[in-house]
């Protein structure tokens, strides 16, 4: 059986595992993330979190449009909370990003 503790140093490990990948793939491709994927990895939402989002997009979509910031902050956040993180630009990059990944 896993102790908290031990599942919390994994976890750690794998974020600082992370951040050296997305940094090694900055270096390769420059600083302009064009993945929802690499998104995600920079801005710590998770693989359960990125899937809400894709679900929340796809069920809102065909009604707003993905530039109505403030309706998609206030759908968005309030069912993943990680994302209130974000400035109003970092989330409009993530819808766009998201929109273009993953409802075209």
């Amino acid at each position: 059986m896993i102790k908290e503790s031990d599942y919390n140093l994994t976890l750690k490990k794998l974020y600082e595992e992370h951040k050296l990948l997305i940094s090694s793939l900055f270096e390769i491709f420059g600083d302009e993330i064009k993945s929802a994927s690499l998104f995600c990895l920079e801005n710590g939402i998770s693989i359960r979190e990125r899937d809400k989002i894709i679900l929340l997009l796809h069920k809102f979509s065909a009604n707003h449009s993905i530039y109505e910031l403030d309706f998609w902050k206030n759908i968005l956040i309030t069912k993943i909370p990680i994302l209130s993180e974000l400035d109003d630009k970092e989330f409009q990059k993530m819808l766009i990003l998201f929109s273009d990944y993953y409802l075209a």
